[in-house]
């Protein structure tokens, strides 16, 4: 009898040890998977998949946008056009040019997500109410907005203001048509005719030196840095171009430059440099061989995918904007866009317009596309604005 409840508790024992092994096995084998299982950092260009986060997928957003078309000015009489465009903190659009109608003229319009109003953008010249013929447009928000016409102009929308800088005894020479960048109602930068860079802080003005003689045909400023374009069409500078930098708004220098308007043999000049766009340390500038994507701090530089040619063959880049990285929109000549969603290029050509549009600006803001030019059918400006679907 004792040998069997001995032969008892040893089986018991046994068991007792045979569970314990058993159940750690089991946690050593099958530890607790995390709440949300991660992948290292993605690449550049790539985010966590949705449905997978330990892998990573293309950083995408939407191609696909529906468009609304707007006119104004008399058909058939004096041109009216639109130069430039930019959106609001609350999704006003605010466009310049000049518009003239059967019985006056106006140089802005307004959009408030429901209807357009017409504007005459007047200010006091040596004691004379003036207005004239205007070019730029940026606003810091509804009730801020800076103009520049033949000199910069600051306002509400509603009175404006003339700043001229040659009071503060800085050369009488025009810069416009201009590009600009604005942070505040105390800073701006303007960029213009002959490579001229003027700045204005604090109420004050300055010429800012320019290592280039050619007219400014983009700027882009973003955590500050600032990089431009510039380009001649025409006189001893023709077909010139180049992209210029400067890590503190102030020092200019050139990075890229272009003797053409066409690309040479295997890509040793990249043709016209027309416009680009940064983010950060990082620039997209356009070429009629493609866009490339620069960071002049590393000097690296790369061309970006093949297929963006193909889109644009025979089609001259104008502009560039963009939201991010990965969702960048060119404007081309003939009504054409082509978008970038980080993972491909698509072609769009916007033939709702009429076949004589010609556009000057372009503000991809969010899921807002914004458009500005003129009909050389009608004479009437054009506003094309896109919605993201």
């Amino acid at each position: 009898m004792k040998s069997e409840i001995v032969n008892i508790k040893k089986i018991m024992r046994d068991s007792s040890l045979l569970i314990v092994l058993l159940i750690s096995m089991l946690l050593t084998r099958c530890p607790n998977p995390p709440d949300d299982p991660q992948v290292e950092p993605c690449d550049e260009g790539y985010i966590q998949c949705i449905d997978d986060t330990t892998q990573c997928c293309p950083d995408t957003v939407g191609h696909q946008f529906s468009w609304e078309v707007w006119k104004f000015g008399k058909i058939g009489g004096t041109t009216s056009v639109l130069y430039s465009v930019d959106t609001g903190s609350n999704g006003n659009i605010f466009a310049v040019g000049d518009i003239n109608t059967d019985s006056t003229r106006y140089d802005l319009v307004v959009f408030d997500g429901n209807e357009w109003s017409l504007r005459d953008v007047v200010f006091d010249f040596r004691g004379a109410p003036t207005s004239g013929e205007l070019y730029a447009i940026k606003s810091i928000n509804d009730s801020l907005i800076w103009i520049y016409g033949d000199l910069p102009l600051k306002g509400n929308g509603y009175e404006w203001t003339l700043l001229d800088y040659r009071i503060q005894g800085l050369p009488n020479v025009s810069i416009a048509p201009v590009q600009m960048w604005c942070e505040s109602d105390d800073y701006c930068i303007f960029a213009g005719s002959e490579g001229r860079i003027l700045a204005y802080e604090s109420g004050e003005f300055s010429f800012l030196n320019s290592p280039i003689e050619l007219s400014i045909s983009s700027l882009s400023v973003d955590e500050g840095r600032y990089f431009a374009t510039g380009w001649a069409e025409s006189g001893q500078n023709s077909g010139r171009s180049a992209l210029i930098f400067s890590a503190d708004g102030a020092n200019w220098e050139i990075q890229k430059s272009s003797n053409s308007f066409y690309p040479g043999a295997n890509q040793s000049d990249p043709g016209l440099i027309s416009s680009c766009i940064s983010f950060g340390d990082t620039c997209y500038y356009t070429t009629p061989y493609g866009i490339y994507k620069f960071e002049p701090f590393s000097g690296s530089e790369m061309r970006m995918a093949d297929q963006f040619q193909s889109k644009t063959s025979n089609i001259t880049i104008h502009d560039i904007s963009g939201n991010t990285q990965n969702d960048l929109l060119l404007l081309g000549g003939g009504q054409t866009l082509i978008h970038y969603d980080g993972y491909e290029w698509r072609k769009t050509q916007l033939d709702i317009a009429g076949v004589g549009v010609v556009f000057f600006d372009l503000e991809f803001y969010g899921d807002t596309v914004v458009l500005a030019g003129t009909d050389n059918t009608t004479r009437q400006a054009v506003v094309v604005i896109g919605s993201r679907i």
